[in-house]
């Protein structure tokens, strides 16, 4: 039963991230590319779920508090660290390759 509980807090911390970089978003970068974030994020959890598919044998049931407490330690880490990146990285609208670059390291924080 615990590790429901983990997985819907996993999921529901989620979606607060996603909430609060697409409001992060609207107001430091044009409004459109908040919801790029979000189907890029969507991406991500589809990426996530085809390697579950790949691989059953290291998600087995019997492996499956382990692999929630490290996806939890992988999140704690990944959201300071995407929301530091966002707000340090300046996007200044000129068309050039830095500019490129600069919403590449969005897109993927």
């Amino acid at each position: 039963m615990h590790v429901y509980w983990g997985i819907f807090l996993l999921a529901f911390d989620m979606l607060a991230l996603q909430v609060a970089l697409s409001r992060l978003l609207s107001v430091t970068s044009w409004y459109h590319l908040a919801f790029f974030a979000i189907a890029i994020a969507m991406l991500g959890m589809t990426a996530g779920a085809t390697r579950v598919y790949l691989d059953p044998d290291r998600f087995s049931p019997a492996k499956n508090a382990t692999n929630l407490a490290e996806a939890c330690l992988w999140q704690a880490w990944s959201i300071p660290l995407s929301l530091i990146v966002l707000c340090l990285t300046p996007l200044v609208f000129v068309q050039n390759i830095m500019f490129f670059l600069a919403l590449l390291v969005i897109a993927s924080a």
